[in-house]
């Protein structure tokens, strides 16, 4: 037996090659000896394997599993392939390792399945492949002279990427130039390199891959970055930032709200052009909450305007920052990472958050990958002026299949175009649903089983730096109990206390609006159902956020057993909340750290609003919040809140923006 990479392709590796029900069916008939076979092996290491009921299977050596070929009417990635390989491995001194048999096995010609990961992919550095350890030669012979060129010029720009793994298989995730992922499923056997794209494996990106692998890492955060890119933030740009949100601390939200909207929309514009996506994207939210405020809408919150403001800010600061230890810039400011082909995937949907302005409402099914664990997300843009139920708005259709089950199901593509920031459009594709979800496919980030495993990996990088591409803040989380379902009358949101395996708790926070109450009122009764009969299986997906009474996620899927409900978009009936009680008074008590940072964001927010010109003299809130910070021992805020009472000015107002943005993981 001298193919080692035959004996090195595990059940997962199989799995991606082919799907898991392919996969089982195959380990079925070997394990139980259903067919018996005969392999020979030539001298050029090409693998035959005869079955008794007429099949011919050849792994050719040295060429990839797309290339191997069977006699069977399917003749490429079928499951006779699957089942020589492991009737290799049967033969050789290592028995196959066992897979649980399908409950049910699909067609040869159904569309690939991905299998399902255990729900977290952590592994010891020992025990995953370092793509890093891939040498030129190998490249070289397996990519070609073409190949080598075209990714050469790629590495020089400097490429950017997340080294990882998913379901036990060295990943690399590139951010930049490329938005692809790499998998390396046989070790350094680069006929077994996938690529996201549609290029034929191995593509150019695999080298970029191996030189994002070599690279430097940023703590343990997975990131790796190499050196070549010259790209420099526009300091012009972040002039302006700062500029503007010096003026919107002086004059206020209030006074200045439709002034707002040239300077801010031409910084989005600027900001786009220098390749400041994520201070675009900031801006662009400001602007919305501006809009909020303009038209008395209840969910403008003066707490997530100082986040905003201040997330602009840090990321100035990190990006003016001289030391080479900070975060990348490309991170920070977001990659210009051009449209991609990809080809075919399956898509497991986390759910669909409804964005409102005014009379437009951007519809957003979040997805993750199965196979790359790569977030993505598509998009409906509706003009309801009328205010229709948020269930309405997306009964389309998007590639054939209604948008709702993108975020509330699966669905499989067979190819489609992926944009910079995670964006996916199926173009002219074949596109196939199945409405259950997914959830229990994933693996970590993406699904994990507690909020202590959740902080682990989304604690790592400071929120007010990370990627704000698709995915961020983004994670399903296992939960054995639902307590305290009711409705805060004072922030209009539904309400509910989630404990998970280890018995710590997290707050569900849905806010309401016009075109929501009927999707809440479902999701209001799911919970309370769940409250008095947990599930077995219980997946909160959706966007956390840690605040100082614990993790809180605003929900975009709830999963349970046979259950499942979309809190945004999910069709229900007109009582709106009528019949759900108010939600009881918060229990947790705030820490010292949290009380200091409540009433800094609560000076920040009156700030913000009303404008330093009118609330730098009130004694009842800078100076008042002065000696709350000093009797609290925050001295260096007491200062800075001191100034900003004193001299009226801006520029510590900016500051403590940063520490509040900073400090709000932390507490």
């Amino acid at each position: 037996m001298s193919r080692a990479d035959l004996l090195a392709l595990s059940p997962q590796a199989l799995a991606d090659l082919t799907n898991k029900g392919t996969l089982r069916r195959a380990a079925k008939e070997v394990e139980e000896r259903k067919v018996t076979w005969q392999v020979t092996e030539a001298d050029d290491g090409t693998v035959v394997v005869d079955f008794d009921d007429e099949v011919r299977c050849e792994l050719l050596a040295g060429r990839p599993f797309g290339d191997w070929t069977c006699t069977c009417l399917a003749g490429a990635q079928c499951r006779h392939l699957v089942r020589a390989v492991l009737a290799y491995q049967a033969d050789a001194v290592e028995p196959v390792e066992a897979v649980e048999p399908a409950d049910e096995a699909p067609a040869q010609d159904e569309p690939a399945t991905p299998a399902a990961p255990s729900p977290s992919s952590d592994l010891a550095p020992e025990e995953v492949f370092d793509p890093g350890s891939i040498n030129d030669e190998a490249l070289a012979a397996a990519l070609g002279p073409t190949l080598v060129r075209q990714a050469a010029r790629l590495v020089g720009a400097g490429p950017l990427g997340h080294v990882g793994s998913t379901h036990g298989l060295a990943v690399v995730r590139l951010h930049h130039p490329s938005p692809v992922t790499v998998r390396f499923l046989a070790g350094a056997d680069l006929n077994y390199a996938k690529c996201s794209c549609r290029e034929p494996d191995p593509c150019l990106h695999v080298a970029v891959a191996v030189a994002v692998a070599r690279g430097t890492p940023f703590g343990t955060t997975g990131l790796r970055s190499t050196s070549g890119d010259q790209w420099r933030p526009d300091p012009r740009v972040l002039d302006e930032v700062e500029h503007l949100v010096g003026e919107l601390v002086t004059v206020g939200l209030e006074p200045s709200h439709r002034s707002l909207q040239g300077p801010w929309r031409r910084l989005v514009t600027r900001a786009h052009e220098a390749e400041l996506h994520h201070l675009a994207g900031l801006a662009d939210d400001v602007l919305t909450e501006a809009g909020h405020y303009a038209r008395a809408d209840a969910r403008f919150d003066p707490d997530y305007l100082v986040g905003l403001t201040g997330e602009l800010l840090a990321r100035v600061t990190s990006l003016r920052a001289p030391v080479d230890e900070r975060v990348p810039d490309r991170l920070v400011a977001g990659s210009n990472a051009e449209a991609t082909d990809v080809g075919r995937a399956k898509l497991i949907g986390m759910g669909t958050e409804l964005v409102e302005n005014g009379d437009e409402v951007v519809a957003v099914a979040q997805l993750v990958d199965a196979r790359t664990g790569s977030p993505l997300r598509v998009r409906k843009l509706v003009s309801d002026p009328d205010h229709r139920p948020s269930a309405r708005l997306v009964g389309g259709l998007l590639g054939g299949v209604p948008f709702h089950q993108w975020g509330g199901g699966q669905v499989l593509v067979s190819g489609g175009k992926r944009f910079g920031l995670g964006d996916f459009s199926p173009t002219n594709r074949r596109v196939t649903a199945m409405p259950r979800p997914g959830l229990d496919q994933l693996a970590a980030p993406f699904l994990v089983n507690s909020l202590d495993e959740l902080a682990h990996h989304q604690t790592r990088l400071p929120a007010a730096l990370d990627d704000r591409s698709a995915g961020t803040d983004l994670a399903a989380v296992s939960f054995v109990a639902v307590e305290a379902v009711g409705l805060d009358p004072a922030s209009r949101q539904l309400r509910a206390v989630l404990v998970d395996a280890t018995g710590s708790r997290a707050t569900l926070a849905l806010p309401i609006t016009r075109r929501t109450a009927a999707s809440a009122q479902a999701t209001a009764a799911l919970l309370q159902q769940w409250h008095q009969q947990a599930p077995q299986v219980l997946h909160v997906a959706g966007r956390w956020r840690w605040t100082g009474h614990g993790p809180v996620v605003t929900p975009l899927l709830l999963s349970g057993d046979d259950q499942s409900v979309q809190p945004f978009v999910a069709p229900g009936d007109d009582q709106g909340m009528a019949a759900v009680a108010d939600a009881p008074a918060q229990q947790q008590e705030l820490t010292s750290a949290a009380a200091v940072l409540s009433a800094l964001d609560q000076a920040l927010g009156q700030t913000l609003v009303a404008g330093l010109d009118r609330v730098g003299g009130d004694p009842s809130v800078w100076p008042d919040l002065t000696v709350r910070l000093r009797r609290a021992g925050s001295t260096r805020l007491a200062d800075l809140a001191e100034r900003v009472g004193r001299e009226q000015s801006p520029l510590p107002v900016r500051r403590l923006l940063v520490a509040s943005v900073f400090a709000r993981p932390l507490v």
